[in-house]
């Protein structure tokens, strides 16, 4: 019996020390279908590391999955304020109002990740697919024209 209860002791520890799954988890149970198990882990990761992009890159991108468009554009809101002179989580705000056609929002986004990184061509060229979508065809053309020369191959 008292075997029994120090294994069991030392299991619990174990599983203490380990912590909670982590993102590959999460990632494993939105390819799984298995999106109310992703969001459980995602958030108990989003509290023990609040400042961790790739959690809230992750936790925004399956709200824009489980077609929440408001969570998702919260949470990838987030991201650019932690990281403010980097393009990425600029790009992925944007890029989360696409499924919901909300070309209007997106611009702002893409705009701020494009001038940030001028050598992003996926954000700028984002911005430009954006700005052709919203019938802003001069905007549109003259992004695409200064994206093609960093293309030697583009077709």
């Amino acid at each position: 019996m008292r075997t029994l209860r120090t294994v069991l002791l030392l299991l619990a520890g174990a599983c203490l020390l380990a912590g909670p799954r982590g993102l590959e988890d999460a990632l494993a149970a939105i390819q799984a279908g298995r999106p109310a198990e992703a969001e459980q882990i995602l958030l108990s990761l989003q509290r023990q590391q609040p400042k961790d992009e790739n959690v809230l890159f992750a936790l925004g991108m399956l709200y824009v999955r489980t077609n929440q468009p408001a969570r998702a554009a919260s949470v990838l809101e987030r991201g650019p304020r932690l990281t403010p002179t980097t393009s990425a989580g600029r790009k992925a705000r944007g890029a989360a109002y696409a499924p919901w056609s909300e070309h209007g929002n997106a611009t702002h986004p893409f705009s701020e990740a494009c001038r940030l990184t001028p050598t992003d061509a996926e954000a700028c060229y984002l911005l430009a697919r954006n700005h052709y979508v919203l019938n802003r065809f001069e905007e549109a053309i003259a992004l695409y024209r200064t994206l093609l020369p960093r293309d030697p191959h583009p077709w």
